[in-house]
């Protein structure tokens, strides 16, 4: 799976059975609290000089900061010194892991791929264990302490429903947290060596017979299955609000969300409901500031009415009520992501670009603050802080001033990031300051070519002088790469020889509503090197994966890509088509069909 179409934490894999346990021989007691466990075999702290016990408690913070938003509140890590296999969930929120368990997990790890592994294994182990404590269940106790011959000290529990939920949670967690559990998949070539059954052959065999556990493993891979199938709904849902069809791309996107509700997810949806939300507002409005969304550099701009009452803040504008239903929907979604994880910047980034539609600038201010702390040299988020302080002004208290200073600054260390000066533009109006506005409009001019359509359309109507056209040439409607189909819009069922290639590919069949035209399939070879989106028997889009330089397709464009924000990677734009950048190297190319010229 390509990490920046589709972010990493949707690699999933089979959970292990944390819970089969060796058999030690103290145990003489229902041991329900960690402090029993510390007694029996002490315990190891983080910074003592074990690399593995260090890494084992990162890798919990970022699970347990996914689990069901913390809502029994904050989880415990305790490890302790033994080499037999300990994972338990206790009362009181705690999590007793041994150092047997772990070296188990980091076993044979010395390569990057070997370590990435294992960590996903941990992220599902500490998963699991955090499943059960989100449901007030432990079964862990009573099963540990059956193994070791004292079940009648502990009360009794149905075991396999409620490790079955435990597992589906715990690998939920270790995809949500972002570990590649795909790397827990069974190989290709039909062999069982993959980690779930190195595992169950460490277990102890009192707890479930033979087939209990095969049972147990199959009903897991069906669940995974299942994930597996949906996950082409979120890369188009993502690629859909990328190309400004949020309409169709938001259907993907809550679809998917119903079996998978992870940080980007909700990040998108939040976006989806974002750009809904500016579509829905007066031009004027929509476009008061140039404020990014981490999905896409790009507003929907055009030029400004004239003759209309002018504000001096955007917190001033009314909003109508369609607008104030998505941004108040942009913002449940995009709270939920941010609560999922205290470092996941993109999400406080769109919250705080809602806030101040919604006028709510001091809570704007506050995760700018957030996402600054956690992305400290996006240049993006100080620009937007500079905004959001000026939003803070009252009639008692100015900071145009210093907003213009934090501006100025950055456009003097970032001189490429137009947005900079499109927000100087735009404070020097509001003052007025019409011949510093000017200087910058006439510098935005310069760079016509690198602008988006909509934003070009303003810059042009701000200049005195002539605004210059842009030059027209046979550019290709979309780069050449193997596409899977031709673009021609015509329905695809009449297509006998495109149907001949899609009749090869795996189909995912969809229906964004009742209505015969907004049904459709995505079709997509097994690797997902190739993949077609069909709605109402049309053709949509295309994609296809490699590996390519960048600049095989800088001159396939009729003017300089526009670069983009997105979580991870780089997405170039042109009008029909989009790059995806991923470490120096262009992973993606997706093509629209368009009917627009």
């Amino acid at each position: 799976m390509n990490s920046t179409s589709i972010p990493r934490l949707f690699q999933l894999g089979i959970v292990l059975f944390s819970t089969l346990l060796n058999s030690p021989s103290w145990a003489t007691e229902c041991m329900t609290e960690a402090s029993a466990f510390i007694a029996a075999f002490n315990k190891i702290d983080p910074q003592q000089g074990d690399p593995e016990v260090d890494q084992t408690f990162k890798v919990f913070e970022r699970v347990q900061a996914v689990a069901d938003n913390n809502k029994k509140g904050i989880f415990t890590l305790t490890v302790v010194n033994t080499e037999q296999l300990i994972i338990v969930a206790l009362p009181g929120n705690n999590v007793v892991l041994s150092k047997g368990a772990i070296t188990k997990l980091y076993q044979a790890a010395h390569q990057p791929s070997e370590i990435e592994a294992s960590e996903a294994r941990l992220a599902f182990v500490l998963g699991h264990e955090l499943g059960h404590l989100v449901r007030d269940d432990f079964i862990d106790v009573q099963i540990y302490q059956i193994v070791n011959g004292n079940g009648d000290s502990c009360p009794p529990a149905d075991s396999e429903a409620q490790q079955l939920a435990a597992d589906k949670k715990g690998f939920v967690y270790a995809g949500m947290a972002g570990y590649q559990v795909d790397l827990l998949l069974p190989p290709e070539n039909g062999q069982t060596d993959d980690f779930l059954t190195y595992w169950v052959k460490q277990a102890t065999p009192k707890l479930l017979g033979t087939s209990e556990l095969s049972g147990r493993i199959n009903n897991l891979r069906k669940v995974l299955q299942t994930l597996q199938t949906q996950i082409p709904l979120f890369e188009f849902g993502m690629r859909l609000a990328h190309f400004e069809r949020c309409d169709d791309g938001k259907y993907f996107l809550e679809k998917f969300q119903q079996e998978f509700p992870a940080r980007e997810v909700l990040n998108n949806l939040g976006f989806c409901h974002l750009q809904q939300a500016r579509l829905l507002m007066d031009i004027r409005q929509a476009n008061f500031y140039w404020m990014p969304l981490v999905l896409e550099v790009e507003t929907q701009l055009s030029a400004l009415v004239r003759g209309t009452k002018a504000y001096k803040m955007l917190k001033l504008m009314p909003l109508s009520r369609e607008v104030k239903i998505a941004l108040t929907q942009a913002s449940y979604y995009l709270k939920q992501a941010v609560e999922s994880d205290v470092n996941y910047w993109p999400a406080r980034v769109n919250l705080a670009v809602a806030y101040l539609y919604l006028g709510k600038t001091n809570l704007a201010r506050n995760f700018l603050f957030e996402a600054e702390a956690i992305a400290p040299t996006n240049v993006e988020i100080k620009a937007l802080q500079a905004v959001a302080l000026y939003e803070q002004s009252e009639p008692t208290l100015d900071l145009w001033e210093k907003a213009v200073e934090k501006l100025k600054e950055l456009a003097s260390q970032s001189p490429t990031t137009f947005s900079i000066d499109y927000n100087l533009a735009r404070l020097y109006e509001l003052r007025p300051r019409p011949a510093e506005a000017q200087t910058y409009w006439d510098k935005l001019l310069l760079v016509l070519a690198q602008l988006p359509n909509q934003i070009r359309t303003l810059v042009c109507d701000k200049t005195t002088s002539t605004c210059p056209s842009l030059p027209i040439s046979n550019y290709p409607s979309k780069p050449m790469v193997p596409w899977p189909i031709e673009f021609v819009w015509q329905p695809l069922s009449t297509q006998e020889s495109i149907m001949s290639v899609l009749e090869t590919y795996e189909q995912l069949e969809f229906k964004l509503s009742r209505q015969a035209t907004s049904q459709g399939s995505i079709y997509y070879t097994p690797p997902r090197d190739r993949q077609v989106l069909e709605i109402g028997d049309y053709l949509n889009m295309q994609v296809v994966k490699g590996d390519w330089a960048l600049n095989e397709f800088t001159n396939e464009c009729r003017s300089p890509l526009r670069q983009r924000l997105i979580a991870s990677g780089t997405l170039w734009s042109c009008n029909k088509w989009a790059v995806l950048e991923k470490g120096g190297r262009v992973k993606e190319v997706w093509g629209v069909l368009k009917l627009d010229k």
